[in-house]
């Protein structure tokens, strides 16, 4: 493994984009509640048949969650995690949907100057850091924009099976977009 990973660069907007993309590959762009074991076990296995998962043991990987190495086609997820996740707990969730990013999309032609995923002290620019858009990706998969905009963070946490953190961080992303959004409309009516 590297001492940092730089990607290709994305914003929020490419994020949710992709997000919509992998929904749609997978079918379930109109589900609230993504099953992430089901897409972990049996849909990656399907569209990849190179895809490998293995559970690991607290012991095996005791300062990580998850761990993704695209090149191998391997993910790794720790034992806890994993049981976490089939319990439906939100952050263990959204380690796996951070993961699956990683498998998907951070893949040699998307990634310079990295062989695996771990995080890093080094300074990259947000939107060229693995981490960060594997985080932001996880927000948007799980909890697709268009279903959430009108609810409540703990309609949200409920419907989405997400933490209480990331509901807020994605309720939040929403609206600084859609403000965004309506400033650049706005200034097009005004000023043509």
């Amino acid at each position: 493994m590297s001492d940092f990973c730089e990607a290709n660069p994305l914003s929020n907007n490419d994020i949710f984009a992709l997000a919509d993309k992998y929904r749609k590959l997978f079918g379930i762009e109109n589900s609230m509640y993504i099953n992430i074991i089901d897409i972990l076990e049996r849909k990656l296995c399907e569209l990849f048949p190179e895809y490998s998962l293995e559970i690991v043991s607290k012991e095996e990987m005791p300062n990580l969650h998850g761990l993704t190495i695209p090149n191998n086609n391997e993910i790794k997820i720790r034992e806890d995690v994993y049981e976490g996740a089939i319990n439906g707990n939100g952050r263990d969730r959204f380690t796996i949907a951070h993961e699956i990013f990683h498998f998907l999309y951070h893949r040699d032609k998307h990634i310079v100057n990295c062989v695996g995923f771990a995080r890093t002290e080094r300074k990259i620019p947000t939107y060229m850091d693995p981490e960060w858009q594997a985080d932001a990706f996880a927000g948007a998969f799980l909890m697709d924009r268009k279903l959430i905009k009108n609810l409540s963070i703990k309609e949200i946490m409920k419907l989405c099976g997400v933490s209480k953190a990331a509901a807020k961080t994605q309720k939040s992303k929403i609206e600084k977009m859609d403000k965004k959004s309506l400033y650049k409309k706005n200034q097009t009516i005004l000023f043509g």
